[in-house]
């Protein structure tokens, strides 16, 4: 597998496809939006109305869409709704020097750990027992390695260094509790790349509940969570991108107090045959090549971001075996063939 991916690479790797990988990235996180749409409730029925906004916010298009008879409610909850997501943001990103994140980076150690990171690492921990490893928030060693050969060597890593990375990757090397966060060796890093997105999307949610809301919807470039349906009893309707057709749909779904996640191979990459993309296996320190797309239907968005990130990893046939034996768990995956394989429960309309 390894001389595989090397001797694949003899070509000349081209900058702009890294460039574009790493400009997406940075679920960090960008900070401050730099489009927002209008907020102007129109009138849907008799006595609802509905807005829909959009800001650039985790280096995606954030949009909420709310229903409620208060225009007053619709423009505090929206507004509070995006405040709350920039604040998560900021503080989850790796990439800006003063984030909780990227100081403990930084010192590998954390005194007064603040909530929202020990709900997210509560989480983390969670998914890489159930998954044996396949989800790790360790792999940022490889990540960087990945970044520093594409962006300064033109060139994929060399194996001797992905195989010294790999040995400072595995959750279980973190020591936490309730008052401080240690790495256990030396020059480890994490990222929440594959969980916090979920995460923040339904710190949303809650914030729109907390205000009375039943009728939302928080899509945050895929990572998608529904806040009872469109109308009472009436789901949203939420399509499943095509990863081999950009512009065409592979399914549409129906979501009702729920959530959905995809994670796909197919829009960030490192090079241009699309070897080396953003989803890394923590087991062999290369991405995961059996899948194009998956698609995890869950209760909230955290869960299914992060199971859809395990999924891909796992490949087709283990990741079905595995999403059937979790409750209140759905999921989709096209295979590197554009094959469909389903859960037993996956609902489509």
């Amino acid at each position: 597998m390894i001389n595989h991916h090397l001797n694949s690479l003899d070509k000349k790797i081209d900058r702009r496809f890294f460039l574009k990988a790493l400009s997406l990235m940075s679920i960090g996180f960008t900070a401050n939006p730099v489009l927002a749409s209008p907020l102007n409730p129109i009138k849907f029925s008799k006595d609802m109305f509905m807005t829909k906004k959009t800001k650039v916010l985790m280096s995606t298009y954030v949009t909420i869409t709310l229903l409620d008879s208060s225009k007053t409610k619709i423009e505090e909850g929206v507004e509070e709704t995006f405040a709350e997501i920039k604040r998560l943001a900021a503080m989850l990103n790796r990439h800006t020097d003063n984030s909780s994140v990227a100081e403990l980076n930084k010192t590998g150690f954390q005194k007064n750990v603040l909530p929202e990171i020990q709900s997210v690492l509560d989480a983390s921990f969670h998914y890489h027992s159930i998954s044996n490893g396949a989800f790790d928030i360790t792999v940022k060693p490889l990540i960087d390695i990945y970044k520093n050969s594409f962006i300064i060597e033109n060139k994929p890593p060399d194996i001797k260094k992905i195989n010294e990375a790999l040995k400072l990757i595995d959750t279980k090397n973190i020591y936490f509790d309730s008052k401080e966060i240690r790495f256990q060796k030396e020059g480890m890093g994490i990222t929440f790349d594959g969980i916090a997105k979920g995460y923040i999307v339904d710190k949303g949610i809650e914030i729109l509940q907390k205000k009375g809301v039943k009728h939302a919807l928080i899509n945050a470039g895929g990572d998608i969570r529904a806040l009872g349906g469109k109308r009472e009893n009436i789901p949203w309707k939420i399509a499943i991108k095509d990863p081999r057709e950009n512009k065409r749909y592979k399914t549409i779904i129906p979501l009702y107090n729920r959530a959905v996640a995809t994670s796909g191979n197919y829009e960030i990459f490192y090079d241009k045959d699309k070897i080396y993309h953003h989803i890394i296996n923590p087991a062999s320190g290369f991405s995961p090549h059996q899948s194009l797309s998956v698609s995890v239907v869950a209760e909230n968005t955290m869960s299914a971001d992060a199971l859809a990130t395990t999924a891909f990893v796992l490949g087709p046939d283990k990741s079905i075996k595995f999403i059937e034996n979790l409750e209140d768990t759905e999921g989709l995956i096209i295979d590197s063939q554009n094959r469909v394989k389903k859960s037993l429960g996956w609902k489509e309309i």
